[in-house]
């Protein structure tokens, strides 16, 4: 799974796992850490 960061400071998932596949509808929890060694935690839902 890849992140893309947008000029707004979001992030973009395009709803695929690392095997390139659209993941099932569910909630997902993510970990993202900037180059500081800031982390974020959180979920997101995933409805189809």
């Amino acid at each position: 799974m890849k992140l893309n960061e947008s000029p707004y400071a979001r992030f973009e998932w395009d709803g695929k796992n690392k095997a390139g596949d659209i993941v099932a509808n569910g909630i997902y929890y993510f970990v993202v850490t900037d180059a500081d060694g800031n982390v974020a935690r959180g979920k997101i839902a995933v409805l189809k």
